[in-house]
């Protein structure tokens, strides 16, 4: 017997003896009609055979997002951040851009590889951090948020002066030492 196969997406349609258990991957979602003809040798005519496969379309998937050394994190640091494990939802539909909203009101991150960016907080704050993926889909737009939080850096001063003064005298002092708190203040 010689079966002929149209998996009706119009990719590698099959034909020859014993494929009586043929396999087919789908590139895209959708609804397809699967046809098969089965002939005989001995057979005139061969009727169809008719299935209709539904395709379901599977978005990424955004997991394991963190940053390093999210718990000593200060004003002014580079923090590094990863994707983690996020990936395509299948192999036929890899993740086409990375952005990252760092929460501070800085713009976006984005990039086609953008799995590992750094980011510096100018302020002191709690931020919720974004990376939302897209895939080759418009459509597929998937997002995982992780909260942080950036210390304060507090200024620090000395001063120099006389310890004793006499009344009615200008005493000078002078500020030794002096780091400003926060960056590039």
């Amino acid at each position: 017997m010689a079966f002929d196969w149209d998996f009706g997406d119009g990719v590698f349609p099959q034909r020859g003896f014993g494929l009586d258990r043929p396999s087919h991957t789908y590139a895209d979602s959708g609804q397809y009609e699967v046809t098969l003809i089965v002939e005989d040798i001995d057979s005139p005519v061969a009727q169809p055979c008719v299935a209709q496969v539904t395709v379901t379309d599977i978005g990424p998937i955004v997991e394991g997002v963190f940053a390093f050394r999210a718990n000593e994190l200060r004003e002014g640091d580079e923090v590094g951040f990863s994707s983690g494990t996020t990936r395509g939802g299948s192999a036929a539909d890899p993740i086409a851009e990375y952005c990252w909203d760092y929460g501070d009101g800085s713009p976006e991150d984005c990039g086609a590889v953008l799995t590992s960016p750094r980011h510096r907080y100018t302020d002191s704050g709690d931020f919720e951090v974004c990376l939302r993926v897209r895939d080759e889909d418009p459509d597929d737009i998937v997002e995982g948020c992780i909260n942080i939080s950036v210390a304060d850096v507090t200024p620090t001063v000395r001063i120099a002066g006389p310890a004793i003064a006499v009344e009615g005298d200008t005493v000078s002092f002078n500020a030794l030492g002096l780091q400003a708190g926060g960056f590039g203040l």
